[in-house]
């Protein structure tokens, strides 16, 4: 069968549709080719079918006990770094012929990387199901530090201020609108890394287009009947994003117990999202140190705290009493006030917000089935809200911390329902915070020396083709005489013959710089091997060898003769040098190359000689 299928193999390579890559497969074994009669023969004289290999069982992790977990268990977390090795589609959306990508990886891509590789425990699958692997959504990072979704309470003047400038940024829910503001804007994408005393560092991902057409089959070109061209909107390649994997301490220690590598097994590679045969999607993936999840401080004070602010740092999705998907605030309330124990009621200030929202649609779709999955709707990242705490029943700060960590609401093993409470970015005015300076300095510094290499890099290029085009022109003006291509390399109308030419030719274009000898002395060995060839040596002038040998051996020689105004056209210091040593193998190229040109021109266009009859 694999034989047979190789007989309908015509074309390989690109271009394939325009006659290009032609080819015919065969196969070669050590009795020679294998043909059709041979083929036949062995299924004719096979009778028995061969036996079936035996399959391998994986090895069960086998517990006597089954594993116990109480509500207040440790948790611990493992960073998790992506770094795209291709452009990695998440898709949002289809608009028109362009398909968009989220700017982030949810979590709901990352399970696999446990599901799949974690050695087979006979709890891992219910683990997932029950919330206690967890895996949050992969977000751009910086300096090794994961960022979070901007906040949708914090706004900025439209024409002076905002996240990006650095400067004159409001925190709505405890600074109310004056008339000393300017017109305001919402903060509505990005990422921030939150600071001590500093406005937070403002990320944002950019993202890159590639376009493709569509085949049609009958005419082979793109039409409009099947779409023409598409385009995809994709995570371009080198992005780094970070998330973690969180499980109870007592899960981690049962894994480690019964293989202590068990990380290993994760791997270092992985591929999702959309078009991964297409060379879509191939990520690295770096796990980091275990380390155990203790309670930040805005959470830790020993007052219990009379208003609760809450931040979504991932997507919700809520049901209400009837199991319709909402995305409702008293639905939310209800689910916070069953988890905290406490009663609250969305806080009620004049002038302030008390909440800012948005809500986010997930499409997906079911690979094995070849169907769309349902869409989730949810309370979108960013979203903030203000609680009041009502009545004698507190929240308790280990709750909050456990809350935290697990997220509410569904698919919380999927990165769903992450939040954060009581964040000091969002419970204290913002209007009088800057950027940090030291980071400004750094990324300023870092800009400049940026901007010097790709301005450096960018005057190289420039150099480089006016010392190619400058090249060019000179040796058109010294080859374009009989006495001028004399002067160059020593031959004239007559001689060498134009076969040695070529010869000559072949082998000066195996030169590929001055810093390689062996090149240099492959043209020298010619010479020597044409010098002890009588019939072929007496077809050569002695000083054109002689200047032939010059040319190749003596690195200032081709630059003598072409008598380049270099400080005209060199743009960089140190160019001139650079750019001699990295342009001599092709300047020698050119002459050679000019002047058998010029002389098979003058002799072709000479008048041929009048014969005149008897």
């Amino acid at each position: 069968m694999l034989w047979t299928s190789t007989r309908l193999l015509e074309r390989l390579g690109g271009k394939r549709r325009r006659g290009s890559g032609r080819c015919e497969v065969s196969l070669q074994t050590a009795k020679g080719e294998v043909g059709i009669d041979s083929i036949i023969d062995w299924l004719e004289n096979s009778n028995a079918c061969p036996s079936a290999p035996e399959t391998v069982k994986p090895k069960l992790i086998d517990f006597d006990t089954p594993l116990e977990l109480s509500p207040n268990d440790e948790w611990i977390r493992i960073p998790i770094t992506l770094t795209t090795k291709t452009p990695l589609i998440v898709a949002q959306k289809t608009i028109g012929n362009i398909v968009e990508t989220l700017d982030y990886v949810p979590g709901s891509h990352l399970v696999p990387l446990v599901s799949k590789r974690l050695p087979h425990a006979p709890w891992i699958h219910q683990a997932i199901a029950d919330g206690l692997i967890i895996l949050t959504n992969a977000t751009p990072a910086k300096a090794g530090q994961k960022s979070l979704p901007v906040p949708f309470a914090l706004f900025g003047e439209k024409l002076d201020g905002g996240l990006e400038k650095g400067r004159k940024v409001y925190n709505r829910l405890v600074e109310a609108e004056t008339e000393e503001m300017g017109q305001l804007k919402g903060e509505r994408r990005g990422y921030i890394i939150p600071l001590t005393d500093h406005l937070p560092d403002y990320i944002t991902l950019n993202t890159s287009l590639y376009t493709h057409n569509t085949i049609d089959d009958d005419v082979q070109r793109p039409t409009e009947e099947v779409g023409g061209v598409y385009s995809y909107q994709a995570i371009p390649p080198k992005t780094q994003l970070q998330a973690e994997l969180r499980m109870p301490q007592a899960m981690a220690s049962a894994l480690n117990q019964e293989d202590p590598s068990w990380i290993a097994h994760l791997g270092t590679s992985y591929s999702f999202g959309r078009s991964k045969k297409d060379d879509y999607g191939q990520v690295s993936v770096s796990w980091g140190k275990q380390e155990t999840i203790t309670p930040p401080d805005h959470i830790t004070s020993d007052q219990a705290p009379s208003t609760l602010t809450v931040w979504l740092l991932s997507d919700l999705l809520m049901r209400d009493e009837r199991l319709r998907p909402s995305t409702d605030i008293p639905v939310l309330i209800r689910q916070l006030e069953a988890a905290l124990g406490s009663c609250l009621t969305l806080r009620e200030a004049k002038g302030l917000m008390s909440s800012g929202t948005r809500t986010h649609r997930h499409e997906s779709w079911q690979s094995r089935w070849g169907l769309p999955r349902p869409s989730l709707v949810g309370l979108g990242a960013g979203s903030c809200f203000v609680f009041e705490v009502k009545g004698n029943l507190p929240v308790d700060p280990e709750k909050l911390h456990q809350l935290e960590i697990t997220g509410i609401g569904e698919r919380r093993a999927e990165g769903f329902g992450q939040m954060c409470f009581n964040h000091p970015l969002l419970t204290q005015p913002t209007s009088l915070l800057t950027r940090d300076p030291e980071g400004d300095s750094k990324q300023s510094k870092k800009g400049q020396l940026l901007n010097q290499q790709a301005r450096q890099e960018y005057a190289r290029i420039i150099e480089k083709a006016a010392w190619r085009r400058v090249i060019q022109r000179r040796v058109l003006e010294l080859v374009k005489t009989p006495a001028g291509r004399q002067e160059c390399l020593g031959i004239s109308d007559s001689s060498p013959s134009m076969s040695q030419l070529g010869s000559l030719r072949s082998v000066i274009n195996r030169l590929e710089a001055l810093e390689t000898p062996a090149t240099v002395g492959g043209v020298l060995n010619w010479l020597t091997h044409l010098e002890h060839v009588p019939n072929r040596k007496e077809k050569w002038p002695d000083g054109c060898r002689t200047q032939i040998r010059n040319l190749v051996s003596n690195a200032n020689h081709i630059w003598n003769m072409l008598q380049l105004q270099e400080a005209e056209i060199t743009l960089t210091e140190g160019g001139s040098q650079a750019l001699r040593s990295e342009l001599w193998a092709e300047a020698v190229k050119t002459l050679v190359d000019g002047c058998i040109r010029a002389r098979r021109r003058d002799t072709e266009l000479s008048p041929e000689p009048e014969t005149v009859g008897v």
